[in-house]
């Protein structure tokens, strides 16, 4: 006596789950990323590093990484996701320095791209706290490097 993982649902129950699987392979297939359906790049290739960028203004206070630049962005320099079929635009592009699976900005040019966000900002400076992810040893994955640097306004 087998039994079916559907054999209890209603019709419109089986309907409701055979639309929404097919959505999952084709909706990312056809049309665009779009949560929660997606072709997962973010699995696509091995990481050797990650860098992570913390942001904390003068009283110490955290600030988004994004309005500086600085947040992950998982997608190539031109802010386009590949998909195995086509290349199309993310839904929200952003501007980032921060792109997985390309080196950090050497530290003077992480100051200059901080820099240039400061100089619309009202804050004097701010203090980037990199950190970068990696292989600890063989078998294990952690914190490799923390640098941290204070950013000055250029009056």
């Amino acid at each position: 006596m087998s039994s079916s993982p559907t054999r209890g649902l209603r019709l419109s129950e089986r309907v409701f789950l055979g639309l929404f699987v097919a959505a999952n392979i084709l909706v990312p297939l056809l049309l665009i990323e779009f949560y929660p359906f997606t072709i997962a790049p973010m699995y696509d290739t091995r990481l050797r590093e990650v860098t992570l960028y913390a942001v904390r203004g003068p009283s110490g206070q955290p600030l988004p990484a994004r309005d500086f630049g600085l947040d992950i962005a998982n997608l190539g320099a031109d802010g386009t996701a590949t998909s195995p079929f086509h290349r199309h635009r993310a839904r929200i592009p952003f501007d980032s320095v921060n792109i997985v699976g390309q080196p950090p900005l050497a530290p003077q040019a992480l100051a200059r791209r901080v820099k240039q966000q400061l100089a619309s900002m009202s804050i004097p400076w701010v203090i980037i706290t990199r950190t970068t992810l990696g292989a600890v040893d063989a078998e294990r994955a952690g914190v490799v490097k923390v640098e941290e640097m204070r950013v000055e306004r250029t009056p």
